[in-house]
């Protein structure tokens, strides 16, 4: 360990470092208005503390060729099954009574995991009239190669619409 403690000091670790507390927190900037907290059994929260369109979280790529970042979600469990949720990405917010409640989703699952037919499913889903959250659009394996299964829309009551033109076969 190497600590610098000038003001614009500098620690250097040359191996781990382990926070061993729930609830551990590591701020940002100044003002500490980023902060980084460990939610005890469930995982990291990143936080704009009272600062306007915080917190970004951006990948960054300054590679020249045509390649970019990757958001992986890595589900790498023992017995792994058909319909199994590989990643989920959720869009939460208050209702006028601060409520909490997930107003839409993305949904990344394991539609076939047999060896040689892998197909996945992404749903994408938002909360429908009572709250629900429910699968708007659903891209799955179909049954052949080169095959995807899209399925659009959510009961017979609901409303597609198309701007432009549509094109088929």
């Amino acid at each position: 360990l190497t600590l610098d403690g000038g003001d614009a000091g500098t620690a250097l670790f040359n191996h781990d470092i382990h926070l061993d507390s729930d609830g551990s927190i590591l701020a940002f900037g100044d003002n500490q208005e980023i902060t980084l907290t460990h939610e005890h059994n469930v995982g990291l929260i990143l936080e704009g503390n009272g600062v306007t369109e915080c917190p970004v979280l951006t990948l960054k790529n300054t590679n020249n060729d045509a390649t970019g970042g990757t958001l992986k979600f890595l589900k790498d469990g023992g017995n792994v099954a058909d319909d199994d949720v590989v990643g989920n990405i959720t869009f939460v917010s208050e209702d006028d009574g601060d409520s909490a409640h997930t107003y839409a989703s993305i949904v990344g699952s394991i539609a076939d995991m047999t060896g040689g037919a892998e197909g996945g499913r992404i749903e994408l889903k938002v909360a429908e009239h009572d709250g629900t959250v429910t699968t708007g659009l659903k891209l799955q394996d179909g049954n052949a190669n080169g095959e995807i299964d899209v399925t659009v829309g959510a009961g017979a009551s609901s409303v597609t619409t198309i701007a432009g033109t549509l094109t088929m076969g």
